[in-house]
């Protein structure tokens, strides 16, 4: 939106309905989504191969979080395929500690 101006806003006006407070805190304590199948990476089966592929687009704009996913750090083998890696990029622009880079 341009060209939009708010004159005389009176912030003390803006409040947030009760119910939506009420449904907050039902949804933080009851409506907890819960695993179908056994999360491997919590639950810590060793005696279990962790796999991961992952199809990514702009792995380069996401990195820092993969790098930072913990289910990453505790896989055996991580895969991530991207299919449209630039020539400028280098091996090392995609490099996630503990793992060697292939392709």
């Amino acid at each position: 939106m341009q060209d939009l101006f708010i004159l005389n806003l009176q912030e003390d006006k803006i409040l947030v309905d009760k119910e939506v407070h009420t449904e907050m805190a039902r949804m933080r304590s009851e409506a907890q989504i819960k695993w179908s199948i056994p999360y491997f990476f919590c639950d810590g089966f060793p005696s279990v191969l962790s796999i991961i592929f992952h199809n990514v687009q702009s792995l380069h704009k996401y990195l820092k979080d993969v790098q930072s996913d913990p289910s990453v750090h505790v896989a055996h083998i991580c895969m991530f395929v991207q299919t449209r890696i630039m020539v400028t990029e280098s091996d090392k622009s995609y490099n996630i500690k503990g793992y060697p880079y292939l392709y």
